[in-house]
């Protein structure tokens, strides 16, 4: 017997032919991807990039991807936004330093839960992050990759917030060469 989310993986696999996601570069093309915005965050603040990334990944509208979405591939913004329509965990990545893994056990209050009947399942009270961690900048969400049917390139998105007018959206494009993910373009198609 199939469970649910088994059958939504499979009808996201037929939806998407041309892609696929939950791959094992997966880590690889998140490590990347936070390498890029650690140079340009230290280059604009001249401060260390100190952000909890959250254990899980975020969901992805279309509104997030802003302006970006007609200049990236239909298929991969398509797998993006289906592999992403809930959240998934990602417990098991351990992003490099100066990032740090953290869980609504470690947020505690900081995480609280929508009401019902919003897309996004949890929002942050920004107040008691710097509370509870004053040396952390904010937090950072990834959406699951999505990857072309070759392997060779893969979508990111994520968002980064540290107060309700201090969050930024970015999109990835990754390729594969050598064995090595490098981020070829980057968005960033919303502020607020």
């Amino acid at each position: 017997m199939l469970r649910a989310s088994s059958i939504v993986l499979l009808i996201a696999g037929f939806a998407a032919s041309t892609v696929f996601a939950q791959s094992n570069d997966d880590a690889a093309v998140l490590d990347a991807t936070l390498v890029r915005f650690a140079s340009g965050f230290e280059r604009s603040q001249k401060v260390a990039p100190k952000y909890l990334v959250l254990n899980e990944t975020t969901v992805v509208l279309p509104q997030d991807l802003g302006y970006a979405a007609k200049d990236l591939p239909k298929q991969l913004v398509d797998a993006l936004l289906t592999y992403n329509s809930v959240p998934q965990s990602i417990g098991r990545y351990s992003p490099p330093f100066p990032f740090r893994l953290s869980s609504a056990t470690m947020l505690g209050p900081v995480l609280t839960v929508a009401k019902p009947g919003l897309v996004r399942p949890h929002y942050y009270n920004w107040d008691l992050l710097r509370a509870q961690f004053p040396e952390v900048v904010g937090v950072l969400e990834f959406a699951s990759p999505a990857y072309s049917s070759d392997g060779a390139t893969a979508l990111v998105y994520s968002w980064t917030g540290c107060g309700p007018l201090c969050a930024s959206g970015f999109v990835y494009v990754l390729e594969k060469s050598n064995g090595t993910w490098r981020v070829v373009r980057t968005f960033s198609p919303w502020i607020a």
